[in-house]
């Protein structure tokens, strides 16, 4: 249950990551 929850969050900081990339790269 503890790993499943920490992929869980591993998976929403990449894609919170991910997107402020994208938004990064956009503003440049």
């Amino acid at each position: 249950m503890v790993s499943s929850t920490r992929e869980t969050v591993d998976t929403a900081a990449g894609e919170k990551q991910r997107a402020l990339e994208a938004f990064s790269y956009s503003v440049l």
